[in-house]
């Protein structure tokens, strides 16, 4: 995780004798850098069940990153994400949490969605889309 604590404005500093120096609990708020985000990384199995599905690691790639991802948590260390490639093809892709380690995931398989995800997915990002979102 990336903490970024730089110019406070005075008028946000708390009053403190001259000389006495700031600690970690006089700053106001926690400052995070927009790249912060999820780590992915495939493991050997993953690529396996890649070649089962015919799924490049490139669409995978392409798919995690899109901006129209919908995500469904499988308990507090799985995932499922529904999204689309580059291409337009619409892909499942299972995640598992990588040693209990917060926002570094496996990546596990990829296939793509069946006909009742894919209108599922249309249905959200449809949603989505009509809200403002894209």
């Amino acid at each position: 995780m990336v903490l970024l604590v730089g110019p406070i404005p005075s008028c946000h500093l708390p009053r403190r004798p001259f000389g006495q120096p700031l600690s970690i609990l006089d700053v106001p708020r926690t400052w995070y850098a927009p790249a912060v985000g999820n780590r992915f990384s495939f493991t050997d199995e993953a690529l396996g069940n890649l070649e089962v599905y015919a799924v490049s690691p490139t669409e995978v790639w392409q798919a995690l990153r899109a901006p129209h991802r919908v995500i469904r948590h499988l308990g507090d260390d799985a995932m499922v994400v529904y999204s689309t490639t580059r291409r337009g093809r619409r892909l499942a892709i299972l995640l598992a949490e990588a040693d209990h380690t917060d926002n570094d995931w496996d990546i596990l398989s990829a296939r793509e969605l069946s006909d009742s995800e894919a209108k599922r997915y249309d249905e959200a990002v449809g949603r989505w889309r009509t809200r403002g979102g894209g």
